[in-house]
This record gives C-alpha cells, sequence and structure tokens, in this order.
C-alpha cells in the first residue's frame, strides 16, 4: 500500500494520509513465443470462420460418438 503519515492534533483527532506508491512501468500483456501465438491465431481462425454456419460442425460432433459406438463389436 505504501507509505503513510500520522498527524496528531492538540485536540485529540487523528488524520491519516495514506499515499500509494506509483509503478514507473506499465506491462499490460506478456510476450508470447511463436508456437503459441500460432496455436492462437488457429483457433480464433476455426472460432471466427465457423460462428456463421456451424452445421457442419454439429454434423461432425453427431457422427463421432455414433461411428465410434458402431465400430465396436460385442
Amino acid at each position: 500500500m505504501g507509505n503513510y503519515l500520522l498527524q496528531f492534533r492538540e485536540d485529540s483527532v487523528v488524520r491519516k494520509n495514506v499515499f500509494f506508491d506509483k509503478h514507473r512501468t506499465w506491462i499490460l500483456y506478456e510476450p508470447m513465443d511463436c508456437d503459441k501465438s500460432l496455436v492462437l491465431a488457429m483457433n480464433s481462425s476455426f472460432i471466427t470462420s465457423s460462428f456463421p454456419y456451424p452445421s457442419p460442425l454439429f454434423d461432425l460432433t453427431h457422427q463421432m460418438p455414433l461411428s465410434s459406438h458402431l465400430s465396436v463389436r460385442y
């Protein structure tokens, strides 16, 4: 929190002034390496491109459990 100053007056009132420390540098983000930025770009482009027409994604997620269930032989 920083330094603070207590002042005592003659009428026994305590006044406290708080001084907050200011940071000298602002770090808004930490830089990431090339592999992580590539994965982030691929995921965000996939999500953005599948947003207007999500039907193929729904069909794919519907067919995956059906195909795994049908491929098991008892």
